[in-house]
């Protein structure tokens, strides 16, 4: 017991005249750090389909599974998806009466937003239609990594649709 207060009692005063004696000598080393910043960018699946009747107020959903958004840009400014159609035509490519199928006959709603842990977007669960449908945004702050957004394409068939396949462009945009 004695012998550790004595060591103890030593091994201050050594600290002590080291502090009284100043520092033997210092170098400074420069840190560098070099950061790049990704993108923000969006996927989607390459084509979904559907199918139904021609009947006085039918619709016709159609899943859209598997949007990814990836905000890498180290930015957390947020962004906003936003869905747009040109419509839907029979693939005789005529155009012409019950062979076309508008944008404000068709509307996006989004089902579920799932997100890294801690990052947050928000989604209106109301349809709106394809003219420009808001998907989904990412809040400032918690919007940076990677978001997936499940959807339904919800078609309005209109009660003089011809018969046949109509195809079209689903256009997911993230500013």
């Amino acid at each position: 017991m004695i012998r550790r207060r004595t060591f103890a009692a030593a091994a201050t005063s050594l600290v002590a005249l080291a502090a009284l004696a100043g520092p033997a000598g210092a170098a400074d080393t420069t840190i560098e750090l070099s950061l790049t910043g990704g993108a923000l960018t969006v996927s989607a699946p390459v084509s979904v389909s559907g199918s139904g009747a021609i009947d006085i107020g039918s619709t016709v959903d159609i899943p859209v599974t598997g949007v990814v958004i990836d905000d890498d840009r180290g930015t957390l400014l947020g962004w906003a998806a936003t869905a747009s159609s040109a419509g839907l035509t029979t693939d005789d490519g005529q155009a012409g009466e019950g062979e076309v199928i508008t944008p404000a006959q068709m509307t996006w709603t989004t089902d579920t937003v799932s997100a890294d842990e801690g990052q947050i977007a928000l989604s209106l669960p109301t349809p709106q239609t394809l003219v420009s449908a808001a998907v989904a945004t990412g809040l400032p702050l918690t919007s940076a990594g990677q978001f997936t957004i499940d959807g339904t394409v919800t078609v309005a068939v209109p009660f003089n649709a011809k018969a046949g396949d109509y195809t079209g462009t689903l256009v997911t945009t993230v500013l």
